[in-house]
């Protein structure tokens, strides 16, 4: 009977091309909500900091939900939400990479949201 590190050892190279491959895919999906998400918090930032209440009222709501939301949550949300409450549009490139890069950008946006809320209001 094989044991179990044996069994890993015996089967590394069918598994090690597709480990890497999707390794990359992983870091690429980080790198793009990372960036995405840093122009969703400046954005979220500045409407939380806004004068008029109706701006800052709609950041507050969205920073104040979508961080209150697990992720796995959001990520259902936004990837099966859109294509069923939109039909008519055309979802052809909507696929699980966009889905999570955006999923992940908003709720890494609304986490960036206060602290460069916290970093502006320092400074005045």
């Amino acid at each position: 009977m094989l044991q179990l590190p044996q069994l890993y050892a015996e089967n590394i190279h069918r598994w090690l091309p597709e480990l890497l491959y999707y390794s990359l895919t992983t870091l690429k999906i980080a790198a793009i909500s990372f960036i995405l998400a840093i122009a969703f918090g400046l954005l979220f930032a500045l409407m939380r900091t806004s004068p008029n209440r109706w701006i800052r009222g709609i950041a507050v709501a969205y920073i104040e939900i979508v961080r209150g939301l697990p992720i796995v949550v959001l990520l259902y949300i936004v990837y099966f939400a859109p294509p069923q409450l939109f039909p008519d549009l055309n979802w052809q490139w909507f696929n699980a990479f966009s889905g999570a890069a955006l999923g992940l950008a908003l709720h890494g946006g609304a986490i960036l949201a206060e602290v460069f809320r916290s970093g502006i209001e320092a400074l005045h």
